[in-house]
């Protein structure tokens, strides 16, 4: 059998990221509870490749473990979309993820809860301008 190897010059479509998007707007805004702490802990490795797909394990794991969902309601993710998602060349696609993502929360009405003294510093969560070089495929801000 012919193993398929992951494009990285292809962007993932919105079809194909649309599973993702569900995942994580489940997950930050489940159960009309919209959550500060979740969608920072996306916000914190969504440019990552291995922490996003830490976070989406998580991401899935709670809301199994958490609001006892069943299995079949989660959105299938996997195969070569996973795959490009997560791999260290898919810096576009992943930023289709973040808007899409902040699209899906508008479009299901979810507003953040204000931050509250003792709340995680914002201020630890990573900038565009903070990351590594390789995220920028220019390298104009290496």
């Amino acid at each position: 059998m012919a193993q398929t190897t992951a494009s990285p010059e292809r962007p993932l479509t919105a079809d194909e990221l649309a599973p993702f998007v569900d995942l994580l707007a489940t997950w930050i805004a489940r159960e009309g509870d919209p959550s500060r702490e979740r969608f920072l802990a996306y916000r914190r490795t969504g440019n990552n490749p291995a922490k996003l797909a830490g976070c989406l394990m998580s991401a899935a794991s709670d809301l199994i473990v958490a609001d006892k969902a069943d299995f079949a309601a989660l959105p299938v993710i996997g195969g070569e979309s996973y795959a490009k998602l997560t791999s260290p060349a898919a810096w576009l696609s992943r930023s289709d993820l973040f808007f899409g993502l902040l699209a899906e929360l508008g479009r299901r009405g979810a507003v953040l809860p204000p931050r509250h003294p003792g709340d995680e510093a914002e201020e630890d969560v990573p900038r565009f301008e903070d990351l590594p070089g390789e995220q920028d495929p220019a390298g104009d801000f290496a």
